[in-house]
């Protein structure tokens, strides 16, 4: 038999270390596993001794830009970022300028702009839960029924989009009602949640504009990250009260993670970011590196290092949000908050790797975990009959990040740094849509 395309190499998912195998591909598929004997293929990729094979990673959190935002980033450029990223799934954000994604309307409209535009991903949604004047419940009811949206999207504050409840009294009366609604309407799917606090925000940005707060980290300094806790174990507590799974988005502090532990069940998803993991407010030198929540202390990154090492219940949403330069520059208060994150999501699992995180355990956090959470079970794993998304990682690679760069904003937080390992090949559906680093799309 001679397949689509055979893989050959060291391989490792979240639950076995294959060691040296020969992957056959067909029609998508992963088709057979071979240890030993040889097997042939239309395409033929022999990974070199130092790069391993895993599966195409996961990311639950990210934000594409189209409609409405097309200057940051579109389909067609996102398309090309997963791709040398090694992302192969991914999940899109609600809050796009001006047409959050809070109908069916907008959901079918940017479901029929990725396909167009990127059709060698799975690109999925969340839907966005809108608070004023009130609940879009029916609106979320007929996108929820939909396959390719993933859940709800929750703000527990102001950020980019602006769909947020402003009224703390109304804030928790609207969260138990959307809660209410997802146990008997959301399909067994989770909400996710932007857990900050509005008015500790408020008062923070408040009190540092008054004292002439202008530096880089009046920002990180304003957003207190107790706020944060608290609206993570409301978001909890409504889900273990009406038995709707939660993600805790992009989590930030000691605090978060502590409680987050408090609760943990199969119900409950955490997330963590490249850029927590990787930078503290010690690094905030500019404004490029605003984001919320936003970078925390050392002792908070630091465990948001040690839960991510453990695997379990956790997974990599990147919260890629690009911004053109133009935008992060300036005031520190009035410059756009997020960063561009995916195209280096497949050298950042790589790092992990480098730094002391067990393979196997890499791959839970990139792909598997999410893969059973969000109920993928075509994917996640190298085995027989899972669908053909393949990642192989160099793990030998000393290059410099720099530009050019696939994302629309032209640029990278990581820029100069080296993670010591790089994406070389991405395979997805079965079809090689980067080759040695080279885009074949």
């Amino acid at each position: 038999m001679v397949y689509d395309m055979v893989i050959e190499g060291h391989a490792v998912d979240a639950l076995t270390d294959w060691g040296y195998i020969r992957i056959g591909i067909r029609d998508g598929v992963i088709d057979t596993i071979s240890n030993g004997v040889p097997i042939e293929g239309k395409e033929h990729i022999v990974v070199p001794r130092e790069s391993i094979i895993v599966p195409g990673l996961i990311n639950t959190h990210c934000h594409m830009r189209e409609p409405g935002y097309t200057e940051a980033e579109d389909f067609e450029s996102y398309g090309r970022v997963a791709a040398a990223g090694g992302i192969t799934t991914s999940f899109d954000q609600t809050n796009n300028p001006g047409c959050p994604t809070i109908t069916l309307e907008r959901m079918e409209e940017k479901r029929r702009l990725s396909l167009a535009k990127a059709p060698h991903m799975d690109i999925r949604f969340w839907a966005g839960v809108r608070f004023e004047p009130s609940l879009n419940l029916e609106q979320l009811e007929m996108m929820l029924e939909l396959a390719y949206v993933v859940g709800a999207k929750s703000f527990w504050c102001r950020s980019t989009g602006g769909i947020y409840q402003p009224n703390s009294t109304r804030r928790y009366v609207q969260q138990d009602e959307l809660y209410e609604f997802m146990s008997e309407w959301g399909q067994g799917k989770p909400v996710s949640n932007h857990c900050e606090n509005e008015e500790m925000n408020l008062e923070g940005e408040e009190r540092l504009k008054g004292a002439g707060r202008d530096d880089p980290t009046a920002v990180p300094d304003s957003r207190p990250g107790y706020g944060e806790e608290l609206e993570a174990d409301s978001a909890l507590v409504f889900g273990i009260q009406y038995d709707v799974p939660v993600v805790i988005c992009h989590a930030s502090t000691r605090g978060t993670i502590d409680t987050f532990d408090d609760y943990i069940s199969p119900m409950v998803m955490m997330e963590f970011t490249p850029h927590h993991y990787m930078f503290s407010r010690e690094d905030m030198e500019s404004p490029m590196l605003k984001m919320y929540p936003p970078l925390r202390p050392e002792r908070d990154r630091d465990a948001v290092r040690a839960r991510l090492a453990k695997g379990k219940n956790v997974t990599i949403g990147t919260d890629h949000a690009p911004h053109p330069v133009a935008r992060k520059k300036g005031n520190i208060w009035e410059a756009a908050a997020g960063i561009p994150n995916d195209e280096h999501m497949g050298a950042f699992v790589g790092h992990l790797i480098r730094n002391g995180m067990d393979a196997g355990t890499a791959a839970r956090v990139s792909s598997y975990n999410a893969a059973q959470f969000f109920g993928m079970e075509d994917r996640g794993l190298i085995e027989e009959g899972m669908r053909a998304d393949l990642v192989v990682l160099d793990m030998d690679n000393g290059e410099t990040i720099g530009p050019p760069y696939f994302t629309k904003c032209g640029w990278s937080p990581y820029e100069g740094m080296d993670f010591g390992a790089r994406v070389t090949h991405t395979i997805a559906k079965g079809k090689l849509v980067l080759e040695d680093g080279e885009l074949r799309i």
